[in-house]
């Protein structure tokens, strides 16, 4: 256990001067957003969001829509301004992130909203939902940002949180920075401590009590979409403290052995 926390503290380094609700640089063209958040006000999960700059169309892409304060809006229209951009996306990245969308739909009203399925609708009434983009839950695919920019995976077959009746699975879109080589995962593999970790990411077992595989080929294409894609240079993780191993910086042969172990859950 102990070689297992050194590896993330080498993976975190510099992470600790992350600032909430402030975006960070991660690499060239792509800033971490960090949010503390309790779940029913007492499951300390923390939100990660990631802001990324297209710089052909000069544009700024959100993917994760977390809660931030008004300084923290104050803050993500200073960096697209310093870095001359528009923030034209807003992307919510699996069925349960819809708490926030209407908040960062009010603060860029001209944006366009991108959901991973049709339940954040049903579910929120407070969601504008004129003009919305459903992804396909197969192939999803935002035509007008080339995938050089952004790359998006299905994730599909799981079900979380697990203390939850509905038993359908949810619906989970991964995204892809090649230019930075970042990998954004949703909510499939926690990293936030041992009783809400799922897999050996953050060295700890799986927790099987609040996730199910509700379809195994499903999830198995899953892990084989994911595993496939080449370039992988850092892990950021939608849940969990950033320098606690909610961003892994490393090689890709070590991140992918990483995701490796911890996939054995869903395989």
């Amino acid at each position: 256990m102990a070689e297992e926390n050194s590896e993330l503290e080498d993976a975190g380094a510099g992470l600790e001067c992350v600032r909430n609700k402030r975006p960070f640089p991660l690499g060239e063209n792509i800033w971490l957003l960090h949010a503390p958040f309790h779940m029913f006000g007492a499951l300390p999960i923390d939100n990660n969001a990631v802001l990324i700059k297209d710089p052909k169309r000069k544009e700024m892409i959100v993917v994760n829509l977390t809660d931030i304060d008004e300084d923290g809006f104050r803050a993500v229209e200073e960096l697209c301004e310093f870095q001359e951009v528009r923030l034209a996306w807003l992307i919510s990245t699996g069925d349960w992130h819809h708490f926030s969308i209407r908040l960062w739909q009010d603060h860029f009203p001209e944006a366009q909203t991108v959901i991973a399925s049709k339940r954040p609708l049903k579910v929120n009434p407070d969601i504008r939902a004129e003009g919305i983009i459903v992804l396909d839950r197969e192939n999803p695919e935002i035509e007008a940002i080339s995938e050089d920019t952004l790359k998006l995976v299905p994730w599909l077959g799981s079900r979380q949180p697990g203390l939850f009746p509905n038993r359908r699975p949810r619906v989970e879109v991964i995204v892809f920075h090649k230019p930075s080589g970042t990998l954004f995962i949703t909510d499939h593999l926690l990293v936030v401590g041992e009783k809400l970790s799922l897999g050996l990411v953050a060295g700890v077992q799986a927790n099987q009590i609040g996730f199910r595989v509700m379809d195994r080929k499903a999830t198995q294409d899953s892990v084989k979409r994911v595993m496939g894609i080449k370039g992988v240079r850092c892990l950021v993780f939608s849940h969990g403290k950033p320098s606690a191993g909610a961003v892994q910086r490393d090689e890709e042969a070590a991140l992918k052995a990483r995701l490796a172990g911890a996939y054995g859950f869903f395989t």
